[in-house]
């Protein structure tokens, strides 16, 4: 059996989607071996319970250009989905290299990995700043410790979350930076 790697953010982002909607997720196993079981409760709207849903979120945020950039692209599909339901633009980018093609000043945000295959976050974040690109950056890693943290405000960060994190933690950070 091959086992992929990584750090584990897919089933956090699932829960804030699901949990953004009104419901719950509940994971069962029988044991190793025996696989595992997710189930997604999800409540049924009333009438037009969605549509005034989905305006109220329109009045109470103002959507942002982001580029996410995560080498683990499955994480960076998830968290672009999540961002994109809250009226964002996203445009994803896989390592240090793509991002710094893809960087514009049209992007209000940047959330990097700092672990990525070519070049570090901080790298990035360097040369994104020397290239004088005005966006806000959000550094979004497995690197929690407060030397990481410490790097991250250096390199010119404006927030360092660690994973994994949830869309409320992504959502309080991006009203800090743009209030409304």
């Amino acid at each position: 059996m091959q086992r992929e790697s990584g750090i584990g953010i897919g089933l956090s982002l699932t829960k804030s989607l699901v949990e953004m909607h009104g419901g719950r997720i509940e994971v069962k196993s029988g044991g190793e071996g025996l696989g595992t079981e997710f189930l997604v409760h999800l409540p049924l709207p009333e009438a037009g319970t969605l549509a005034i849903k989905s305006a109220e979120r329109k009045n109470h945020s103002v959507p942002l250009e982001i580029l996410v950039v995560d080498d683990n692209v499955e994480a960076a599909q998830a968290l672009g989905k999540l961002l994109r339901l809250r009226g964002h633009r996203v445009t994803l980018a896989h390592d240090g290299a793509e991002a710094l093609a893809s960087a514009d000043p049209r992007f209000d945000v940047v959330i990097l990995d700092i672990g990525l295959p070519d070049m570090d976050g901080y790298e990035v974040a360097r040369s994104l700043r020397a290239s004088e690109i005005p966006s806000a950056l959000i550094a979004l890693t497995g690197y929690g410790q407060e030397s990481d943290k410490e790097k991250s405000r250096q390199a010119g960060f404006q927030a360092h979350l660690t994973k994994p994190v949830g869309l409320a933690e992504i959502e309080e950070v991006l009203s800090r930076i743009f209030p409304a």
